[in-house]
């Protein structure tokens, strides 16, 4: 039951708006952000805490919320937060460190460089399990690993887990966001190095910028200025008791850190004092796929275009904490965020790259381009997926917009930003144009960050329309309505909001359960599925899958 902590990570708090030093930022941006974040969450819950930099020079600080909710200590005061897969920034900037040493190849396979390693895929690089595109099965998704997540472990305990494991896929075929890529990236660093992966960034990169907070998160050792975790129940917060032990997530994510140190890692890679141009370059620009599609990911940053520019991100979740991470590169403006609350991971990023845009110039409000009716009308038509020749896309035009609709997703709007460019259809992607030699439509690539790009060429004739989603069976919220006890650790607590039905688990609150059937569920994101049992028009269990692995759930409530 414990991947159900997967579907879900963490969110942005706030009380003490402001506190810290004086913005920089003129007092109508800053006091947008203050807004942006204080409307987020109360003053009296768990909080978190913004810095960001403009040249390199901070230009805001913001707090929120509770450091510590029992002592009432505000989020200002405290300091150090787990920083989850932002640890993977730190992994991939030691792997670049080694190849600018002439020490390690980015093209070099796994099997030359890790013992013993024997898998089908030969041909994985160094590249791949940096840009998350080796195949490898992951090892978040791996049951044996959820089960021993209280134990140590070592590197290698860690890969015997997925080594055996079948290829999801040949490598650099597909992106894929993967924890088994960075541990075999901290071993391969550990045996080109002969020390641990822990030993070498504090050598290389921790001490000599004076990174005093950033170390593999102990959770049985003292740290002052650490914050404790929380996570949301039906009963109100409540802490959080750690779940991993910090060598179960290793390279991908073990790390603890602080607004501060963070920006003295950005400050040092952003100034070239840690990495060559190339290897920087490695980091920011995103990887190509064997077909040659970009994967909207580099090394360590999940790349986009936005309004035209590029955006890196990445986004850390801890069980109790998120941080978050975004860069402006081209007018270099940065920002990060640590909190110490459960749940809504994404939103946390997306307020976070909003506060940054801002910081940036950016109108908070993006204004389309004005098209002529039949510029606009040379778009309208179906659309095929070269990499996949069984989805379709659909463009129509309703005044100053397209509308598209692709396979089962609900129409969206995409409006022009340019002849050449579109922004939508959904939330942080984008529509470029590629035309013929006569002008005319080609097709359309679709970018976004962490999916990178897909391509839609467009048809010269009329395509089965994409089916649209199937309509969900009618269901009685009132016959599932209640609490479950999940194996031995964790409670459910369905429930209905806005008329629809909902889940409350581990301080993820309000997650849609979507009907697919007769008692049966499933997660808007298809992470997984549930199944009530019930009798005599009562729902007295449930039965979560997720990834193979089957988790039984009894109502006590």
């Amino acid at each position: 039951m414990r991947n159900l902590l997967a579907l879900g990570l963490l969110l942005i708090p706030s009380a003490a708006v402001g506190a810290g030093a004086p913005s920089k930022l003129d007092p109508a941006v800053a006091g947008r952000i203050d807004e942006i974040f204080s409307d987020w969450i109360a003053p009296d819950e768990p909080g978190g805490k913004v810095l960001i930099l403009r040249q390199g020079e901070e230009v805001y600080r913001g707090s929120w919320g509770l450091a510590d909710v029992e002592l009432g200590v505000p989020a200002e005061r405290g300091e150090i937060y787990p920083i989850g897969s932002l640890t993977k920034q730190f992994t991939a900037t030691a792997a670049l460190l080694l190849v600018d040493e002439g020490k390690l190849d980015l093209d070099a396979t796994l099997v030359s460089l890790v013992p013993g390693f024997s898998i089908t895929g030969q041909s994985i690089t160094v590249r791949d399990l940096l840009g998350h595109t080796s195949g490898l099965a992951n090892l978040s998704n791996i049951p044996e690993w959820s089960a021993s997540w209280g134990k140590p472990a070592t590197p290698t305990e860690l890969i015997d887990l997925f080594r055996r494991k079948p290829l999801a896929n040949a490598p650099g075929v597909r992106f894929e966001y993967n924890n088994s890529g960075y541990v075999l990236a901290g071993r391969i660093i550990e045996l080109r190095t002969g020390e641990s992966w822990a030993d070498f960034l504090a050598e290389r990169i921790f001490r000599p910028l004076g990174m005093t907070s950033t170390a593999v998160n102990d959770t049985s050792e003292i740290v002052p200025g650490r914050v404790p975790g929380y996570s949301r129940t039906r009963e109100g917060w409540q802490n959080i008791r750690p779940l991993l032990h910090p060598t179960q997530l290793y390279a991908a994510g073990a790390l603890r850190s602080s607004l501060d140190d963070l920006a003295r890692f950005h400050r040092a890679l952003a100034g070239g004092k840690l990495l060559s141009p190339d290897s920087l370059a490695a980091m920011s620009t995103p990887g190509t796929l064997r077909d040659g599609r970009h994967t909207g990911y580099g090394a360590g940053w999940a790349v986009s275009k936005l309004r035209g520019h590029t955006q890196l991100e990445h986004g850390g979740a801890s069980y109790g904490y998120y941080s978050a991470v975004v860069w402006l590169p081209e007018s270099n403006v940065w920002g990060a965020v640590v909190t110490n609350r459960y749940g809504f991971a994404d939103r946390a990023r997306e307020l976070l790259a909003k506060a940054v845009q801002l910081a940036a110039g950016w109108p908070e409000n993006e204004k389309p381009a004005q098209l002529s009716p039949e510029a606009l009308a040379r778009f309208a038509g179906d659309y095929l997926q070269e990499d996949d020749r069984k989805r379709t896309m659909r463009v129509t035009v309703e005044g100053d917009h397209l509308v598209v609709a692709r396979g089962d997703k609900a129409p969206a709007i995409a409006f022009p930003r340019s002849s050449e460019q579109f922004f939508g259809p959904g939330e942080g992607e984008e529509l470029d144009v590629e035309r013929d030699a006569d002008g005319g439509v080609l097709r359309l690539v679709l970018r976004a960050s962490y999916v990178g790009e897909t391509y839609w060429r467009k048809s010269a004739v009329e395509l089965a329309p994409p089916q649209p989603p199937a309509e969900a069976p009618e269901i009685d919220p009132a016959v599932y309505v209640g609490r479950y006890r999940l194996g031995e650790d964790f409670l459910a607590d369905v429930r209905v909001e806005g008329g629809a039905l909902v889940v409350d688990v581990l301080g993820m609150t309000g997650v849609p359960l979507v009907a697919t059937g007769e008692h049966t569920f499933s997660f808007p994101t298809g992470f997984g599925s549930v199944v009530f049992q019930v009798r005599d028009g009562r729902a007295v269990g449930l039965e979560f899958t997720q990834g193979g692995q089957v988790t039984q759930g009894e109502r006590i409530e």
